[in-house]
């Protein structure tokens, strides 16, 4: 029996209280007291105690008996190594318990029995309570002893454990609310040479045919040798001797998924030198959609056969052929671009193309060459806004300087053209906009030639872009055509230029009246000067434009009345610039893991296109020099990807010949899909002993579904769902096993229409014999507390 107070500090009042009716008496009081003033100074006096007394709140404690206490001792796995030693200190103590108290054994791993009943005299001979020992279940252990220990406070708890033991700290509060005094005892284990894998990872949706990039994680505590074995479907697939190091190893896997519905995949770890295997397994799954639809754009090439070989169903079509509307593209997964020029299709076109990606979420894949990105003619179009690169080079500084001198025929034929655009004036425009694509540090210089040759724009540094193109659009047609002077005063400035890149473009339409300019232009080949000719109309004497370009060690363009000038202009500076075009071979640099995954390594590349990435954009792979060699990024609701070398094996004759490159690119393209359309929505979460599974409708209808789970072991069972609410169906299936559960949803509604979802649940080991964990303070922040 026992008292107890609620508000402890009251009980201050009482003599601060008799005190003052002391006082006041004192104060009243006369030289003789009578009895009935002795009577109200008692009754004053007692108000007093019983008034604080009351303040206080007492209470009185009495026991129901004798004291009582229980030990909670931890049978899981984790302690396996000391059950003997903990049964025998349990049992002599038990066997010295004092006079008038009682005792009894509780025992507990995943779930908690009583072993033992509290009595006076217990006959504990070991825990023979049959207890689930895959984990250690602490809470409802002290949760099953404060409900069995007497009311009243007259009680107390002994802990058992490891401490790697599931506490929380609610647990913790109810102990101390009802005053158990909870004792612990702690095991410590010496835990052998371990490994276990602790990550399977597998992407939630892909396509068949496509391949299924899985990694494993294994972690161990020693150096060891070991098996690795990856399963699909229950069928092993994969086996691979692996050299374990202590601590973190990673692998990576690649699978191909062969046939739509929900796959299961599983890894298992054999070792001689493990002396734990319940965490050498675990599992995940995919949900496999049918084969992806790919238009592919393109004017020749083999990229067909590439992507065909990765397990993609491709349409091919020309840049012209494109769908005009964004429900063009409605039948399509997604969309490759290869090596097109913008030109070759129209505003409506891309536009279309734009509207596809960001509204309908269809992927987009470009894939460079000489036609395409800065020589495509990307920079500033709605196509360049889609991709995850800007044509725009950044830190033009660290390219090589050019010294370019634009050559330009400026005779009397130099007038004709049609509707309204002559030559010369196609001329000056694509001169000004071959400036557009040199920086500072270039040096520019604009001949105009008839029968002499004259400096429109002198030869000077690009400094001041408007001057140079107002200098530019002075120039004026009449006079004969003569070659000779044009190319020696071009050959003679340059032959001084101090920069790594000197070029000569040279656009005539007619024929020369003079001769001896051959010997100029193989004159500049061997000076390290490059000669490219524009031969313009029918006029022209092409061969001879061909020849001087060949001798210049440049390239040769003839161009109808329709053809754009300016952007051949461009498209030369260019390449001659290389400021965005690079030649050179070298190993990509790996950016980002998921590129690899599943690969031993990539080939070489001998080239491609300078783009700058965006500033949301992921740069996967990138050159030697820091520029992407392949970025993605989201563009509205869809996917795009951009490749800034070929395939058709011109920078990528090595990556071509390259075994894996379907696989590589299918990779690439899979990354860029949309989701499949889902009849409804699975959520299923595998917990203890039961799988709970949920199917949600979009829009609320009235109708059965039923689930059909094939169980890791491979057997099939069959649930029927129930409406908990307007169109949400769920059910839980008793199941223990560890593993992935594939499971498939069959809906018919009223009308007797059947929709099918399909989707998986996974359960791994038991945190009771997982390395990583660690025993932390649970144990002895639980003894302080109570």
């Amino acid at each position: 029996v026992g008292l107890a107070f609620e508000s402890l500090w009251a009980l201050a009042l009482i003599p601060l209280g008799l005190a003052a009716v002391w006082l006041i008496d004192r104060r009243y009081r006369v030289r003789r007291r009578s009895l009935r003033r002795r009577v109200t100074l008692c009754a004053r006096l007692l108000l007093c105690l019983v008034l604080a007394l009351a303040v206080a709140g007492p209470s009185v404690l009495s026991t129901s008996g004798a004291a009582q206490r229980w030990v909670l001792m931890d049978v899981s796995d984790s302690t396996r190594q000391l059950h003997a030693q903990a049964e025998e200190w349990v049992s002599r103590a038990l066997e010295r318990l004092p006079q008038g108290q009682e005792a009894g054994v509780i025992a507990f791993g995943a779930d908690a029995m009583v072993d033992t009943q509290a009595s006076s005299t217990p006959a504990f001979t070991g825990v023979s309570a049959s207890v689930d020992r895959s984990g250690s279940d602490l809470d409802g252990a002290l949760r099953l002893a404060s409900a069995l220990l007497p009311s009243g406070g007259n009680g107390g708890v002994t802990v058992i454990s490891d401490g790697k033991a599931a506490l929380s700290a609610s647990t913790m509060d109810l102990m101390a609310a009802a005053g158990v005094r909870v004792d612990v005892l702690p095991l410590e284990t010496a835990s052998g040479t371990d490994a276990q894998i602790s990550e399977l990872t597998a992407p939630a949706e892909v396509y068949e045919g496509q391949a299924v990039p899985l990694s494993v994680t294994i972690d161990a505590n020693a150096d060891m040798t070991a098996t690795l074995v990856l399963y699909q479907n229950g069928e092993a697939t994969d086996t691979r001797e692996v050299s374990l190091k202590a601590g973190e190893n990673r692998y990576a896997f690649s699978l191909t998924a062969q046939k739509t519905g929900v796959v299961t995949y599983e890894a298992r770890l054999v070792s001689r030198e493990d002396t734990q295997s319940q965490n050498n397994h675990l599992s995940a799954y995919a949900r496999v959609l049918g084969a992806p639809n790919v238009l592919l754009v393109e004017e020749s090439g083999t990229a067909e056969k590439l992507f065909s070989a990765s397990g993609m169903q491709v349409e091919r079509i020309r840049p012209i052929a494109m769908p005009s509307g964004a429900e063009g593209y409605l039948a399509y997964d997604a969309v490759i671009l290869n090596n097109i020029d913008y030109e070759t299709a129209s505003q409506q076109q891309w536009q279309a193309l734009d509207q596809a990606v960001r509204a309908l979420g269809r992927g987009l894949l470009v894939l460079g060459g000489d036609a395409s990105y800065a020589l495509g003619g990307y920079r500033g179009t709605s196509l360049e806004a889609l991709l995850p690169v800007s044509i725009d080079v950044r830190n033009k500084q660290r390219m090589p300087a050019l010294s370019l001198v634009i050559c330009i025929d400026k005779s009397g034929s130099m007038t004709s053209g049609q509707f309204g655009a002559s030559r010369i004036e196609a001329a000056k425009e694509a001169a000004m906009s071959a400036l557009e694509v040199l920086s500072e540090r270039d040096n520019i210089g604009v001949i105009g030639f008839d029968d002499t040759a004259k400096w429109v724009v002198p030869f000077q540094s690009v400094s001041s872009l408007s001057d140079v193109q107002s200098q530019i659009g002075t120039l004026r047609a009449d006079g004969g055509t003569a070659f000779y002077s044009a190319l020696d005063e071009a050959y003679r400035v340059l032959q001084g230029a101090q920069t790594p890149q000197k070029h000569v473009i040279f656009l005539s339409d007619g024929q020369p009246a003079d001769t001896g300019f051959q010997n100029i232009a193989l004159a500049m080949q061997k000076s390290g000067i490059t000669l490219t000719t524009v031969a313009v109309g029918s006029d022209a004497n092409t061969q001879l434009m061909r020849l001087l370009s060949t001798l210049g060690g440049g390239r040769a363009y003839e161009v109808g009345e329709f053809d754009s000038i300016p952007k051949i202009f461009t498209k030369e500076t260019m390449l001659v610039s290389d400021s965005y075009v690079k030649n050179h071979t070298f190993t990509p640099v790996i950016l980002e893991a998921q590129a690899l995954s599943g690969f031993e390594g990539l080939p070489q590349v001998d080239g491609y296109l300078c783009t700058a990435e965006k500033p949301t954009a992921t740069v996967t792979l990138a050159s030697d020099t820091e520029y992407p060699l392949l970025a993605l990024w989201n563009a509205g609701s869809g996917k795009v990807a951009a490749w800034t070398s070929d395939v058709e094996g011109a920078w990528t004759g090595a990556f071509m010949a390259w075994q894996d490159a379907p696989r590589f690119f299918g990779g690439v393209l899979s990354r860029l899909l949309p989701g499949a359309q889902r009849e409804g929505e699975l959520t299923a979460q595998a917990g203890d002993g039961t799988v709970h599974i949920r199917y949600t409708l979009a829009q609320a209808a009235s109708g059965s579904a039923e689930a059909s789970v094939t169980l890791p072991d491979g057997t099939l069972e069959t649930l029927r769902l129930d409406e908990t609410a307007p169109g949400q169906y769920e059910g839980d299936l008793a199941c223990a096993q560890e593993g992935a559960f594939a499971i498939r949803i069959t809906y018919s509604d009223e009308d007797g229409t059947v929709h099918v979802q399909e989707g998986g649940a996974v359960r791994g080991f038991s945190g009771e014999y997982d390395l990583r964990i660690q025993p932390d303070q649970s144990l002895e922040d639980l003894a302080a507390r109570t």
